[in-house]
């Protein structure tokens, strides 16, 4: 029979780290869950917990133990830490806001406001951390935008260029799919010509990434991951044929929507720290 039950909820494994260090110290045997692990298409926000759990008669212990650790962090930022050179404002959008504090300034932010008996009511708390919310929200909503727009000028310039190719103008743009120009030039060696077949296997082509680009807006980032591979495949694909400089683009842009996706990624445990999971 298993004996651990949830001691406590954390959005991701680093925000367990602290309390995970101080079991350790301690020799309390604890076991964890990561939940986080688990493939969603969709985001559940409700799913997502790195789950610290320990023995029932090790609880009274374990909170001595939390209490012990954070009246020791306060003590070694000192009164001198410019925590306390704040208003009564600044402390709350502090407590509000944690993701921009380490946790032992969060835990002097929350002794300060107790020592000036600041009122820090759930509903202002909330409040606040609504407001933190709603920006973090914007910034991610224009970041995934910005993302997921490589996808569609991915497929608009492969159509292009194959409009080009049928109409034997001498301009390519390398970023467009090396999958399309293979389809192109295995049809110019069966019929000998280009024409409209050329074009609607390539909008059919292209048109997988404007399916991932559209999924990929309405928040289902693992469209993002289906286009990065897709593409590092195409990249595969030129590199084989020896176009260099394709490949090279390639490469930038899968770099770019990747780095899109893990600030994407950054951007949600943010989100789910500033709501305080628990």
């Amino acid at each position: 029979m298993n004996n651990f039950i949830d001691y406590k909820k954390f959005p991701s494994e680093n925000s367990a780290s602290d309390l995970i260090l101080l079991l350790e110290k301690n020799k309390i045997i604890f076991e964890v869950e990561d939940r986080s692990l688990r493939f969603n298409l969709i985001d559940d926000p409700t799913d997502d917990f790195f789950i610290v759990k320990i023995k029932l008669k090790d609880f009274k212990i374990v909170d001595e133990l939390v209490q012990i650790q954070n009246e020791s962090d306060i003590e070694l930022l000192g009164e001198e830490h410019y925590l306390h050179t704040f208003s009564d404002d600044d402390i709350l959008d502090a407590i509000a806001n944690p993701e921009d504090w380490n946790k032992a300034e969060l835990k002097l932010a929350n002794t300060i406001a107790q020592q000036r008996k600041i009122n820090i009511s759930e509903k202002k708390i909330n409040e606040l951390k609504q407001i933190n919310i709603k920006e973090n929200k914007k910034k991610s909503s224009k970041l995934l935008k910005n993302t997921s727009n490589w996808l569609l000028i991915i497929a608009v310039f492969s159509v292009i260029n194959s409009f080009f190719l049928v109409a034997q103008v001498p301009i390519k743009f390398t970023i467009g799919l090396g999958a399309t120009e293979f389809v192109n030039g295995v049809i110019l060696g069966l019929t000998g010509k280009l024409g409209i077949l050329s074009i609607i296997i390539t909008i059919l082509i292209s048109f997988i990434y404007v399916i991932l680009w559209y999924l990929a807006r309405k928040k289902i980032e693992s469209a993002l991951i289906a286009g990065i591979i897709f593409y590092a495949i195409d990249a595969i694909m030129l590199l084989v044929f020896k176009d260099f400089i394709s490949v090279a683009i390639h490469i930038v842009i899968i770099v770019f929507v990747s780095i899109g996706y893990i600030k994407i990624k950054k951007n949600k445990l943010r989100k789910r720290e500033v709501e305080g999971r628990e």
